[in-house]
């Protein structure tokens, strides 16, 4: 019997079966001359899952006390909604007495179903945060184009790239003016104005992708202008992401979020953007 994989897992279109699934544990145990049953006060049931697909495998471990010491049996922690696929989980029993605890047992091992490959990437750049900068707690605009007002707006124009064997994602077009530009205080041709708050489709650098499968790490570029009259455009946001190259079995449960940001003292900028492994 077996159900398919929640809406919210990385992998779904698989099957999960529920005879992989363990839900309780047993075992035995027998007293000695030196280690009376009267001794064993409970047991410690110890599960570790080792993801065998990343390239530095890291275990993840939780264990659960069992009392008295007549039990034989406990529920173990919902593990199949942490790694769906791609995974060995172990199990290991301590018998704990007055005495202190025994040597762990022979361990029993699950092996979660295999990943299915993904042929390609979802990534979105999903929104842009503007926020005080750090050295004066607000959002200014220093020098900016609006000459009749105290105007915070930034006139934003660059570009965000995404990097792997010279594929690219967004453009950058140099501003220009138009009529009444600086007597009305109105954006430039080409640049977007925003001042503080989060911004999604109407950000300017809203994209959503498919990228093809390579093994080759992904690196992830900002390069956003301020434009202004005073002093020419300034840099207002620069920062740069990496996320290392991996199989396609390893894509395949990617769900994450990647952060650019920097504060170069007018404001602070923040861009998300959202990398997921498709079919």
């Amino acid at each position: 019997m077996c159900d398919t994989l929640p809406s919210g897992d990385p992998n779904i279109g698989t099957a999960f079966c529920e005879d992989q699934i363990v839900r309780n544990l047993s075992w035995d145990w027998s007293p000695t001359a030196v280690v009376p049953q009267a001794a064993v006060t409970g047991f410690m049931v110890v599960t570790s899952i080792q993801d065998t697909l990343s390239a530095t495998p890291a275990g993840e471990g939780f264990s659960n006390q069992v009392s008295p010491g007549t039990m034989r049996s406990s529920p173990v922690p919902n593990y199949s909604q942490r790694w769906s696929c791609g995974a060995v989980v172990r199990f290991t029993v301590r018998a704990v007495t007055d005495l202190g605890m025994s040597e762990p047992s022979q361990p029993f091992e699950v092996r979660m179903p295999p990943c299915r490959a993904s042929s390609q990437l979802w990534i979105s750049v999903d929104s842009l945060t503007i926020s005080p900068s750090a050295a004066s707690g607000q959002v200014l605009d220093r020098g900016d184009i609006c000459i009749l007002c105290d105007d915070r707006r930034f006139e934003l124009f660059g570009i965000i790239v995404l990097a792997d064997d010279h594929n690219s994602i967004g453009t950058s077009n140099p501003p220009s003016h138009g009529a009444g530009t600086l007597a009305f205080g109105l954006c430039p041709a080409n640049t977007v104005c925003h001042n503080e708050g989060t911004f999604t489709t109407n950000s300017g650098w809203y994209i959503e992708m498919d990228h093809p499968i390579t093994n080759r790490p992904l690196s992830f570029t900002v390069a956003i202008n301020d434009y202004d009259t005073d002093n020419a455009p300034d840099l207002f946001c620069s920062a740069l992401a990496v996320l290392a190259a991996r199989s396609p079995q390893e894509w395949s449960r990617a769900n994450e979020t990647v952060i650019l940001q920097s504060d170069f003292g007018e404001a602070k900028c923040r861009f998300q953007i959202t990398v997921r492994g498709q079919p």
